[in-house]
């Protein structure tokens, strides 16, 4: 342990001494004495001088002389002075921390402290005042390992050779002597049981603790270590037994556990409680993953039961009407996959209650009365039941804030009371086929009967009436999926507070035309026989409240065949799902604001937007929408107005199977996909831009024509001009195309053949074309492969091993034999990669290579853009660095291949280039 300097003690034990940063007047002798005997330990400083505050100069030296006579080096002894001075009672408790709740709750030890009368609210004060122990931010018991130590040593030191007559155990030698070879006395309070993984088991016999008559702790941690086929004795003294798995099917006659406080034996193998828990002062009982209890008998004693756990108990049949009716202070209650259980009490009155799970009762079918206002209870988990309604008496439930109901085949309704909860903010009845169809009238016994117009009102308003205009209405989020609703009845739009709406799955719903008014998000996905999103006329009354607040509308997988005009009133909409929507014919109409519209899948779908370009709106939203997924629709073309999209950045119009023709696209678009469109072949774009003959669409940085056979692709038979080159790269980085082909272009300087047919190739480029003098405009690579069985393909390029733009070469997969991928790179976004390379004096490695190895590179190609092709400067050297060179240092030229004036560097400055010259090279701007 690291010593404090002199000034650094002298601080700490003042703030423990006299709870300020300055001594008392009087006190600066027996201080510097202190200091000595506490040997600048932070530990003993702070127990020396909290053992001290408040006292006056008289204790202070009876207890310096006590420290006095304590070795140096026995650092041990110099902390129990502090133990010394205290009550008894608190030395006990100061001892059960050590030996057993180091770490637990505050809360926890308090209640089983207490019951041993041993005052733990005053003990605790005192023995933080003393710095003997902490009390952290998350209210845990901690102590320091030394003061850990010296607990258990006094512990020990009360019967050293003879561990069963101490009294606590906690050390696995210590334990397995007494246990195994019953030399257990009275004089044994508590016990700890945790074994090292490579002991041997534990065998208990049915005396083993016949002698332990004032057993006060039981903590088993060791669970398969430990066996015990019965017990005669247990002591009743017993406030804690934590025995999880434990082996005894039943305990003994004589154990009532009147004492109890924590009773956790999860994972055992008991039978049967009986009459055994009897302890108005037991606050737990953890019964979980016990698979053979069938039954929990009468607690009517344990008044102040505050957690029954009893999840997993598949046996379990019934619980005792007492559960409820006088455990009143109940916090907790698990049932969790009790999947046996059939009766619950027939009312629940338990004022305390926060915490109640019924999830995977698969045998439960009714949910009990409440008798009394429960405000506490927050969240009702119900999961796999065959409850068929809930009671009328689940208003009492004044605090409920969310109600889970998952696969209760049997669920018919809920009451009209619910949604009457003032906190109430989540209502999930998900997975819930037979929950009534608005469209039903309920009777009392659960049945549908025959529907007609009024019995519809009536259902629609008995499920959801419409909150009343003085309530606080704070329902945010209401999900149905999976429920046999039919529709949505008007009163849906007093749901004023409603922000969520989730009909994911609802085979049976016909329409939606009604909305809460500040509805945000609805979920609709599934809805197979979903024909009829609000009604088709435009001159909706109450669409003037809602428009601005939806954001998100999925209808994926829905029956719509078209959208309605009034579409276009929500100005906030602006994620719109239309996946799989395999009869949807057309989208005439958008939101104002719309941002992505998602329609692949939509195999009937022929028209996208008027084929007029004069929209009356198309400028209002035309900045918004950035990406826009047609694929897999049966679109012919795209319509003019596309063209007003500036803000569009992504089209998705990948397998359109009757896609003829893209004459038209957004002036700002970047990415196109297109892959799949075999009748594909009017596409002028395609030509233009990659040949940059024109200025337009300067964004587009990515063509996917994979699988387009008919569409022709003209990449130019000449290097592009370079100031084309380089107005285009003015606004972004790279360009790609990928179009059906067999060859490299044949302006392309460096080419090669993988005659292996593998998944990779190397071709090496002379590291002095990087030398000619010229700024590199842009880098060029081209690479033919063949089919691709998997769904997506990543290849990399590497120059000289370091990889280059990994994830914008991904290819989706194609049986084609062949296919051309090109891209261009702007040069000032690899200047530093090629001038690392260069520096090197190798020639340049481009690798180009594929993960799998299905996948087969069949040739590629390099080509390099400068600023200049018909001229050639000298080398140019940035100003940073020319002031480096000799004056009489200049390179000499000699002819070159490829039409290009390679440069040669004079044999004798060779060694300056490789050894500390950092040249420059001006490879972009």
């Amino acid at each position: 342990m690291k010593e404090m300097d002199h000034d650094e003690a002298l601080q700490l034990f003042t703030q423990h001494a006299f709870k300020s940063d300055k001594p008392i007047d009087g006190f600066e002798d027996l201080i510097e004495y202190a200091l000595c005997y506490a040997g600048g330990l932070p530990l003993a400083l702070k127990v020396v001088g909290s053992n001290l505050y408040g006292e006056d100069r008289n204790y202070w030296k009876s207890e310096l002389k006590k420290y006095k006579r304590i070795p140096e080096e026995n650092i041990q002894g110099k902390l129990k002075i502090s133990y010394d001075g205290l009550d008894g009672f608190i030395k006990k408790l100061f001892l059960d921390i050590a030996c057993f709740f180091k770490g637990d709750e505050k809360e926890y030890v308090t209640k089983i402290l207490e019951s041993c009368r041993f005052y733990p609210y005053v003990g605790f004060k005192r023995l933080n005042d003393k710095c003997l122990i902490t009390i952290d931010e998350d209210d845990r018991l901690g102590m320091h390992d030394l003061l850990q130590d010296m607990g258990r040593e006094i512990v020990r030191q009360e019967s050293p050779e003879e561990p069963g007559k101490r009294s606590r155990l906690w050390f696995h030698e210590d334990v397995r002597e007494v246990l195994e070879k019953n030399k257990g006395t009275e004089q044994i309070e508590g016990i700890s049981i945790k074994l090292p993984w490579e002991f041997d088991m534990i065998r208990l016999g049915p005396e083993v603790f016949a002698k332990m008559e004032r057993l006060r702790i039981l903590i088993v941690r060791s669970r398969d270590e430990i066996f015990c086929g019965r017990l005669n004795y247990l002591s009743n003294e017993l406030r804690v037994l934590d025995w999880p798995e434990c082996s005894l099917e039943f305990f003994p006659s004589s154990f009532h556990g009147e004492k109890l406080i924590d009773f956790n034996i999860r994972g055992g193998m008991i039978r049967d409680l009986g009459t055994r828990l009897q302890s108005k002062n037991l606050t737990s009982i953890d019964l979980s993953d016990c698979g053979d209890l069938k039954n929990i008998s009468d607690l009517s004693s344990c008044s102040n039961l505050e957690k029954l756990i009893l999840y997993n108990c598949k046996s379990l049949v019934e619980v005792h009407d007492s559960v409820e009716f006088f455990l009143d202070r109940l916090v907790e209650l698990d049932f969790g996959h009790c999947s046996n259980l059939k009766n619950l009490p027939r009312s629940f009155k338990s004022r305390s209650l926060e915490l109640l799970k019924l999830e995977g009762c698969i045998s439960l079918e009714y949910f009990p009365e409440i008798e009394c206002e429960m405000e506490h209870l927050k969240c009702v988990k119900i999961e796999n039941t065959v409850i068929q309604e809930l009671p009328s008496s689940i208003t009492y439930l004044t605090g409920l804030m969310k109600l889970y109901m998952y696969a209760c085949k049997s669920l018919v309704r809920l009451p009209i009371e619910i949604f009457q909860l003032e906190h109430l903010t989540n209502v999930e009845v998900i997975n819930c086929p037979n929950f009534v169809n608005l469209d039903k009238e309920v009777g009392h016994n659960g049945q549908s009967m025959p529907c007609t117009h009024e019995n519809e009102i009536s259902s629609s308003m008995e499920l959801f009436p419409l909150a009343p205009p003085e309530s606080n209405f704070s329902l945010r989020t209401l999900n149905l999926s999976g429920s046999g609703i039919v529709s949505l009845p008007p009163c849906i739009e007093g749901f004023v507070g409603l922000s969520e709406l989730n009909l994911t799955l609802c085979k049976q719903l016909k329409e939606i035309l009604h909305l809460p008014p500040n509805i945000e998000e609805i979920d609709a996905s599934g809805c197979s026989s979903l024909k009829n999103f609000l009604p088709e006329s435009n001159n909706l009354s109450g669409t003037y409240i809602f428009s601005s607040n939806l954001r998100t509308l999925n209808l994926s997988g829905s029956g719509i065949i078209y959208l309605p005009p009034c579409i276009e009133r929500f100005v906030g909409l602006s994620h719109l799902y239309l996946k799989d929507c395999k009869q949807l014919e057309e989208i005439l109409y958008l939101p104002p604001n719309i941002e992505e519209v998602y329609a692949h899948g939509c195999s009937s779908l022929k028209n996208f937007l008027p084929e007029s370009n004069n929209l009356s709106w198309t400028y209002n939203f035309s900045t918004n929408l950035k990406t826009l997924n047609l694929s897999g629709s049966g679109i012919i073309g795209l319509p003019p107005c596309i063209e007003g999209f500036v803000g569009l950045q992504y089209l998705y119009l990948e397998d359109c199977k009757e896609l003829e023709e893209i004459l038209h696209l957004p002036p700002n678009i970047e990415w196109v996909y297109a892959s799949g469109c075999g009748l594909l072949e009017r596409f002028p774009h395609v030509s233009t831009k990659f040949s940059f003959g024109t200025p337009d669409l300067k964004w587009l940085r990515w063509i996917d024509l994979s699988e387009c056979n008919k569409v022709e692709v003209d990449v130019g038979n000449h290097a592009p001009d370079p100031l084309l080159v380089q107005e285009r790269f003015q606004q972004k980085d790279s360009s790609k195309i990928i179009y059906p082909g067999s060859r490299i272009p044949e302006w392309f300087t460096y080419c090669k053949e993988n005659t292996s047919y593998t998944n990779s190739i190397e071709i090496e480029i002379d590291r002095n074309a990087f030398m000619c003098g010229h700024q590199i405009m842009a880098l060029v690579y081209c690479f033919v492969v063949g089919p691709l069985p998997l769904e997506f393909e990543t290849i990399t390029l590497s120059i000289d091993g370091q990889r280059m733009d990994p994830y914008h070469n991904m290819l989706r997969s194609s049986m084609d034999p062949h296919r051309v991928c090109l891209k261009y790179i702007a040069g000032n976004s690899i200047d530093d990669l090629l001038s690392r390379s260069y520096r090197k004096g190798n020639n340049m490695r481009f690798t180009f290579g594929f993960s799998s190895r299905k996948a087969i590179i069949k040739s590629v190609g390099v080509h390099l853009i400068y600023e200049n092709d018909n001229f050639i400067n000298p080398i140019q050297f940035s100003k940073r660095y020319q002031d480096y060179l000799e004056p009489d240092w200049n390179p000499t030229t000699e002819e070159a291949n490829d039409d290009l004036a390679l440069w040669k560097f004079k044999d004798a400055n060779d060694d300056l280039i490789n050894e500390d010259l950092d040249l420059e090279f001006t490879l972009g701007n």
